[in-house]
């Protein structure tokens, strides 16, 4: 539930914020992924993820857009073959560690402790994915999260309480509150989240003062 998330208000809903952005127009090729680096990448799921019930972990292997394979395992997740199908279009994220094989030492692209996510059908029209804390507990993804949120500004009054002084908004040309809690959530663009943050920060600090 969104409460195991700390989730309790639509105030707590616009402040649970995105950790990392995806640019859909620019995917990371896995070849150039560095060991030990986390990063995100964006491919398609080769065949349909197995499930191991004696080691409890699902297998799944997704080829990124210029034809490099690469393979992650989850843990204790026997629902995962059940989201996923060959073909569907993926957004994951991981620390890339290569898988030696002991034989003859040969690596093979691997990420550990990934995090996946469906980008296909409707959320393909997103051009930056964003990223969001997830919960175990709650099992809550990315995508759910997003629909929560485009509910909750549904129902956002633009107007909404803005607690900076408007002259110092304008001097420094910062967003509204509405704007900056938007662009944040539903950007079109990384500038976008870039402003949204200096209004943030700038409205943080206006705060502070007050006080």
């Amino acid at each position: 539930s969104l409460e195991a998330m700390g989730i309790r208000t639509a105030f707590d809903m616009l402040h649970h914020f995105p950790i990392r952005y995806v640019d859909r127009s620019s995917p990371r090729p896995i070849k150039s992924l560095v060991k030990g680096e986390e990063a995100s990448v964006m491919a398609q799921v080769v065949s349909k993820p197995t499930y191991d019930f004696g080691k409890r972990m699902a297998k799944v292997t997704i080829e990124d857009f210029y034809g490099t394979k690469l393979s992650m395992v989850f843990f204790n997740q026997a629902w995962l073959p059940h989201q996923f199908n060959a073909g569907d279009e993926v957004l994951v994220y991981g620390k890339y560690e290569p898988y030696v094989r002991k034989s003859d030492g040969m690596q093979f692209p691997s990420l550990s402790s990934p995090q996946i996510n469906k980008i296909g059908g409707e959320r393909s029209e997103v051009p930056i994915v964003p990223v969001y804390p997830q919960s175990e507990k709650s099992n809550i993804n990315t995508w759910d999260i997003l629909a929560l949120m485009k509910e909750t500004f549904s129902k956002l009054d633009p107007e909404i309480y803005d607690p900076m002084d408007q002259e110092l908004r304008a001097k420094y040309k910062l967003p509204n509150r509405y704007t900056a809690y938007r662009m944040l959530h539903f950007p079109e663009t990384i500038n976008d989240v870039k402003e949204s943050e200096r209004g943030l920060v700038y409205e943080e600090l206006y705060r502070l003062q007050l006080h």
